[in-house]
């Protein structure tokens, strides 16, 4: 199966910037205790955590775009593997690092007991994103993410591992489409036979498939994958349907036939998204959460929520200069030779 490149997509890095955005906003107001209720905006906000299958839908798309241009083969998996590790992982654990460090500066300036700090155990879990798959005794309670986006990238990862071993396939044989077909088939299949868990790839891979499917809809042009193609949307759409699912194809659209659409807000939101999505619960919401308790009418409530988002993204801006950027370049270092 042989599919084209593309180039940079444009309008992938706005909608990625608009979906930390949005995720940031509702975590700020959401779960925030009596902060913009019954107002509009506080009513906006609400919709926010919508970014995160936002996100799902735009690594379907972005995943299979970096294995098809860069010829990746499953010869290269531990190539692959080190890649993702080396542009992810630095600002994840140096987020976990700070969140550890807050934690332990709330326990001490509310007076509370050190155990309520997270142990060991479960710190390590977080590093190699264990968290869904611990296996405790009955009569213990299991470990919880320790911030609220962090089980967004244990499903990222469990698709990064199923992507690298299968996409192989796609390219290595003819009727690539009803491998995709297959793989769809199979993950519909431990969704129903396996408890429902919102920790596993398998509870959310319908956004995933509609980023991927959009991908190579648009990179090959064999009939009848094409009609396959086609097809899976349509049964990804009945077994999956929301409104959320319905926007996520019109964005996927934009990807296809708007590649190029620069929105200089929304670009730079992209460019810091990962440390956006990263940092915004680390530091930002804290920092909301002890200024709301000095804000006391609406519009002083609307005018520190706006004050904490640009900190927020000054922070993360400091961020992905220092850390992110640098492990990005790096990662390019790692080449997938044979």
């Amino acid at each position: 199966m042989r599919l084209r490149n593309r180039g940079f997509n444009h309008a992938i890095h706005n909608f990625r910037g608009l979906a930390a955005l949005a995720v940031c906003l509702f975590h700020f107001v959401s779960k925030t205790k009596d902060f913009l209720e019954d107002t509009i905006l506080g009513e906006l906000c609400n919709y926010g955590h919508y970014g995160v299958e936002v996100f799902f839908t735009i690594s379907g798309f972005v995943i299979v775009k970096n294995l098809n241009e860069s010829s990746y083969k499953l010869s290269h998996f531990w190539k692959y593997f080190k890649k993702r590790l080396i542009r992810l992982e630095p600002p994840y654990l140096v987020s976990l690092f700070c969140l550890l460090l807050v934690s332990a500066v709330i326990i001490k300036y509310k007076g509370q007991s050190w155990s309520e700090f997270p142990d060991l155990t479960n710190i390590l879990l977080h590093i190699g994103y264990l968290i869904p798959v611990q296996i405790s005794p009955p009569w213990q309670e299991g470990y919880n993410w320790l911030s609220p986006v962090y089980w967004t990238l244990g499903i990222e990862f469990q698709f990064y591992i199923i992507m690298a071993l299968v996409f192989p396939l796609f390219k290595k044989y003819q009727n690539g489409a009803l491998v995709f077909l297959g793989l769809m088939a199979m993950l519909k299949l431990i969704c129903y036979f396996t408890p429902e868990n919102q920790y596993l790839l398998s509870s959310h891979f319908q956004f995933f498939i509609l980023g991927i499917a959009a991908y190579l809809i648009a990179n090959y042009r064999n009939p009848v994958d094409l009609v396959i193609f086609g097809l899976i949307l349509l049964i990804n759409f009945y077994w999956g349907w929301s409104w959320i699912l319905l926007f996520n194809g019109l964005m996927v659209l934009l990807f296809l036939f708007l590649p190029n659409i620069k929105l200089k807000g929304f670009y730079f939101l992209g460019t810091v998204s990962y440390s956006l999505y990263l940092f915004h619960a680390v530091v930002g919401a804290p920092l909301l959460n002890y200024a709301s308790h000095h804000a006391h009418t609406q519009m002083e409530k609307i005018v520190v929520l706006f004050g904490v988002v640009l900190l927020t993204l000054g922070i993360s801006y400091l961020i992905y200069r220092l850390i992110e950027r640098p492990s990005i370049l790096y990662s390019k270092r790692v080449k997938y030779i044979d």
